[in-house]
């Protein structure tokens, strides 16, 4: 059983946020394992990676394996229990919320099943094979994407095992008679996520049954908002527009807009800024001020500040970027971070916030969080207030009209002003939102739903062949495809520089030494192509010709698997140079190990891309989730595609 120390937090936790209490042990999985009881830590798989959650952070797997909490003792010889969670996922027919079994007749375990929710017990007493509950009329398939409460409470009898999703009742039959106890489940590891791919987030266990007011006032408990109480936020997405509407921007005429971390980010020349409404009236006397945004910089080695607020030279808040070390500067006071950056780490986009504390003890007055982890600054030397900044001129990108040499040479993103200090939960929060944000400036994007639509309204498919059938893909519905479906994308290859096409595929094909295409690019009448696919070996290849050229290459990928699901990306680029690699192919958001192709510059045929077209040699299978991009993609990019969680 949990200590007496333990039980009593849980119980004054339970009585603070709402939650039921007498759980024996709660995994809220904002960046680790950790049990809020301190008793059951879990040990998390090889995989996993955060992602924003219901409440604070949460984890997603890759179906590499399960959490495990270890042997819980308070389930020895129990006779109730329940397990409480948020769930998601969009890609697999099974999913294990919890697993704590030594064999079907000895067993306590909660399932998302294509058709059925399914809540499995038995015991050694109980008989083989114990008994199991299914619930046919709830397909996890009508969720996909969308976060799951689910609730399994077991109190060893028919009338009193109970299944609830999202606060409601849902129909329990049982196989057969469940038995009394859950003997000797004490003894095993408590497993949650077993071989799932998906997300889990604020999973509590109870050694005792739930009624339905408690499975209600676990999923109503209040889930904080990204932003509830943010003072500003710029997303810099081709304009200064700021979400409250209280605080626009007005970018100057030099001020370009390129894709960034979330969507389009500003870039700047060192030259120009985003003039800000002011934010004085909001900051003057206030002790405490967040600031969080994305930033690139194009020369790391110079003095810079991606955001700035001023009344004048000597009264001045902004982080800011000197000789390569970040500080955050305050009234002309400045703190320096312990350890300068590199010019690498600074070229590439990362993730910044900046935390003033006029509260705190001389010395811990500033904070800085890199891609989620605090850098310490020194503080010390930082004034105790904001000071005077009532009336004062904020900018994005630095302020060259006061300080030339303060104005930013690089790209900022997705700018956040708090007038308080965020929670570290916070902090990954917004940090999350960029990391896994689809590049938004698609020429196409093709999800296959129910259709062959274009969900930005360019280019609809248009078969060339049979009628097409969906069917369950990764992401929702997919489309059925054979050698003989294919489709016309109407997007133009004519003089193609450069280009990204990402897609899921699953290869059915079950002929030996049999090949197959997923894309192409062709001009019969100049002989001009470029076509992905898989070769005879199972290997994905590449080939890629014009009229006076031809280069095709297998990738060092191992062979594909039939139904199993993949993602690919294949990045064109015809503008590096000669000698440059202008192809690169990704499998599951890795280089496929592509060699350098002696191949053209461009892509001269004046043809439309095609999926799943190239004579009668067409992938046999199922295609997902297509996107095409005019541009190549980097590899952040590329692995946030294959990465991102569903909104």
């Amino acid at each position: 059983m949990a200590t007496a120390t333990a039980t009593a937090t849980a119980t004054a936790m339970a009585m603070a946020t709402g939650v039921p209490g007498g759980f024996v042990a709660h995994w809220s999985f904002d960046d680790s394992g950790a049990d809020s009881t301190g008793d059951h830590d879990a040990t998390l798989p090889p995989g996993w990676g955060p992602v924003v959650g219901v409440r604070g952070g949460a984890i997603r797997l890759r179906g590499q394996g399960a959490i495990n909490a270890g042997p819980i003792p308070a389930l020895g010889g129990a006779s109730e229990a329940s397990v409480s969670a948020w769930v998601r996922t969009s890609r697999l027919a099974k999913f294990s919320v919890f697993d704590a079994s030594v064999d079907p007749s000895n067993d306590f375990a909660g399932e998302l099943l294509e058709g059925a929710l399914r809540l499995d017990h038995g015991n050694a007493a109980g008989g083989a094979g114990g008994a199991s509950s299914d619930d046919d009329t709830y397909s996890l398939w009508d969720h996909l994407g969308t976060w799951q409460h689910v609730v399994f409470s077991f109190s060893g009898t028919n009338s009193e095992s109970h299944v609830w999703v999202n606060g409601e009742p849902r129909p329990v039959g049982w196989t057969a008679v469940p038995p009394a106890t859950l003997t000797d489940l004490g003894n095993i590891d408590f497993l949650i996520g077993l071989g799932s791919v998906g997300e889990f987030d604020e999973v509590y266990l109870y050694d005792r049954a739930l009624d339905g007011a408690e499975a209600v006032a676990l999923y109503d408990h209040d889930v904080p908002r990204i932003a509830d109480d943010v003072l500003a936020h710029w997303p810099l997405d081709g304009n200064g527009e700021e979400r409250t509407g209280a605080h626009p921007g007005t970018p100057a005429p030099e001020v370009s807009f390129v894709p960034g971390p979330l969507g389009l980010a500003a870039s700047f020349d060192g030259n120009s800024a985003i003039d800000v409404v002011s934010l004085g009236n909001k900051l003057d006397s206030k002790q405490k001020l967040t600031v969080s945004f994305w930033a690139r910089s194009d020369d790391p080695k110079t003095n810079m500040a991606p955001w700035h607020c001023s009344l004048n030279t000597n009264t001045e808040v902004m982080p800011v970027l000197l000789n390569g070390t970040w500080g955050l500067e305050v009234d002309n006071q400045h703190a320096t971070a312990d350890a300068p950056w590199s010019g690498a780490q600074q070229v590439a986009w990362h993730h910044y916030t900046f935390q003033f504390d006029g509260t705190r003890m001389v010395g811990d007055r500033g904070r800085l969080h890199v891609d989620g982890k605090n850098t310490p600054l020194s503080a010390d030397t930082l004034p105790a207030s904001l000071g005077a900044l009532t009336g004062a001129v904020c900018s994005i990108g630095g302020y060259p009209v006061l300080n030339q040499s303060l104005a930013w040479r690089g790209e900022v993103d997705d700018v956040v002003v708090y007038r308080r200090n965020l929670s570290a939960v916070e902090m990954q929060r917004w940090r999350v939102r960029g990391l896994y944000a689809v590049p938004a400036d698609a020429v196409a994007h093709y999800d296959l739903e129910s259709d062959l639509g274009d969900s930005l309204g360019n280019f609809p498919l248009t078969s060339l062949d049979l009628d097409p059938t969906f069917a369950h893909g990764v992401w929702g519905q997919g489309v059925e495809v054979d050698d003989f479906v294919a489709f016309d994308t109407g997007i133009p290859a004519a003089g193609t520089t450069a280009f990204t096409v990402s897609m899921w595929f699953r290869d059915d094909e079950t002929t030996a030494n049999a090949s197959s295409t997923f894309f192409e690019i062709v001009e019969a009448a100049e002989g001009a192509s470029l076509i992905v696919g898989v070769d005879n070996n199972d290997r994905l290849f590449v080939t890629m010709d014009n009229a006076t050229d031809t280069a095709t290459a297998d990738t060092d990928y191992a062979p594909i698997t039939p139904a199993q699901w993949h993602h690919l990306a294949l990045v064109f680029d015809g503008t590096v140079a000669a000698s440059g690699q202008r192809l690169h192919l990704y499998i599951d958001g890795a280089d496929a190990g592509l060699p350098a192709l002696d191949a053209p510059a461009t892509v001269q045929g004046t043809g439309n891309l095609h999926l799943n077209h190239a004579g009668t040699a067409g992938l046999e299978g199922m295609l997902d989730d297509v996107y095409v991009y005019d541009r190549a993609l980097r590899p952040d990019e590329i692995d946030r595609l294959y990465e991102r969680p569903l909104p």
